[in-house]
């Protein structure tokens, strides 16, 4: 259907339809640099930080590799509406991506 919408190597998913949703993302991080550092991963709708939807890891070396998880749950009360899911800096490799979309409710 056209409920939601995403092209290739954008960073925007388009939902087309009002309603209660969960999105799920998953990615495999690691490090681009040798130093040590921290991700934190946001997920947003509409431009704000949905609330809850934060996740982060700390690296310690260069070697160290991460899944990380998040789930939210979100109303869509605008359409259309764009969510993204964003890291907070530059710095580390991302592999095997996920992101599920399900519409729970259409009731607000």
């Amino acid at each position: 259907g056209t409920s939601i919408s995403h092209s290739t190597g954008s960073e925007n998913i388009i939902i087309n339809s009002s309603g209660v949703y969960m999105a799920a993302f998953t990615g495999i991080f690691n490090l681009a640099k040798s130093n040590p550092d921290s991700i934190i991963i946001y997920m947003y709708l509409n431009g704000t930080l949905i609330p809850g939807a934060v996740a982060s890891h700390s690296f310690s070396t260069k070697s160290d590799i991460a899944t990380i998880p998040m789930y939210v749950l979100f109303k869509v009360t605008t359409v259309p509406s764009t969510l993204q899911v964003i890291t907070g800096k530059s710095g580390f490799i991302l592999t095997s991506p996920a992101l599920s979309i399900v519409k729970l409710s259409s009731s607000i």
